[in-house]
C-alpha cells in the first residue's frame, strides 16, 4: 500500500472514503510468506479482515504440514480454505463475513505488529502527533499513517498536508526517520519492510512446515 502503482492508490483512496466494514483478503496459499506482505498492512490500518486461503488444494497435494488455525490465531484473522477455480469453500467465507461482522467469532481480534524496540518509539512519536488530527484519525488508524509517514510515503504525506500541524509532524516524522537510518544503516522504507518480513517468517515457523523440501529451490537462492 505504498503509492507506487494505480492499483495500491485506489485501494487507500477507497479506504479513506469508503471505511468499508470488512475487507475480505485472498491469499495465494501457496505463497503464504508473499501474499502476508499486504495483511500486516490490513492490519496496521485496524480493518476487520477474513482472509482466503485460495488454491488450498495444492496445500494438500503437496502434503504440506500446515496449522491454519494457529496462524489464524497468532494473526488475529480467519482464515477460510477456498478452491476459487471449483467455487470449494465461498459460501463458508461469507459466513464468516457475516460472524466476523455480528462480533460472533472467536478468533477475529485486533493485533499490534511489534516492530521493535526503536521503530516502536519512532512510530508512537509520530502517532502521537496525528492523533491530534481528528477528521483523518477518526477514519485511518493513526498508527498505519505514522508508518506510512516513516516509509516517506507520498500519497500519507498528501494526505496529512492539509492540516495545520503538518509542518511539525513532518519536521519531528524526519528526525525520526534519520534516527531509525542512523541506527539500522539502511532506507526506513527498507528497515519497517525487514520488520514486516520477520513478523511473518516469525508466525510461519510455527504454523508452516515443507517437510518435502530439504534443499533450497533456485527461486529461493535467488
Amino acid at each position: 500500500l505504498t503509492a507506487y502503482s494505480k492499483e495500491e492508490i485506489f485501494f487507500f483512496i477507497f479506504i479513506y472514503e469508503q471505511t468499508p466494514d470488512i475487507v475480505i483478503n485472498v491469499l495465494d496459499a501457496t505463497s503464504l510468506e508473499r501474499n502476508l506482505f499486504l495483511t500486516t498492512q490490513l492490519i496496521d490500518m485496524d480493518l476487520r479482515i477474513v482472509a482466503a486461503l485460495n488454491m488450498f488444494d495444492e496445500l494438500e497435494r503437496k502434503k504440506l504440514f500446515f496449522d491454519k488455525d494457529e496462524l489464524a490465531k497468532l494473526l488475529g484473522i480467519p482464515l477460510i480454505p477456498t478452491i476459487s477455480s471449483k467455487g470449494i469453500g465461498l459460501e463458508k467465507l461469507i459466513d464468516k463475513v457475516i460472524e466476523v461482522f455480528e462480533g460472533k467469532d472467536r478468533i477475529s481480534r485486533h493485533i499490534h505488529i511489534n516492530y521493535g524496540k526503536d521503530l516502536e518509539k519512532s512510530i508512537q512519536t509520530v502517532r502521537k502527533l496525528i492523533k491530534e488530527d481528528k477528521p483523518i484519525a477518526d477514519k485511518v488508524s493513526s498508527r498505519f499513517l505514522a508508518i506510512k509517514m516513516l516509509e516517506k510515503d507520498d500519497q500519507v504525506n498528501e494526505l496529512l498536508s492539509d492540516y495545520a500541524r503538518f509542518d511539525e509532524i513532518k519536521r519531528i516524522t524526519n528526525k525520526e526517520i534519520h534516527k531509525i537510518e542512523s541506527l539500522e544503516n539502511e532506507d526506513s522504507e527498507t528497515i519497517i519492510t525487514n520488520a514486516k518480513y520477520s513478523f511473518i517468517t516469525g508466525a510461519l515457523k510455527e504454523t508452516f512446515k515443507n517437510v518435502n523440501q530439504a534443499k533450497k529451490t533456485r527461486s529461493e537462492k535467488l
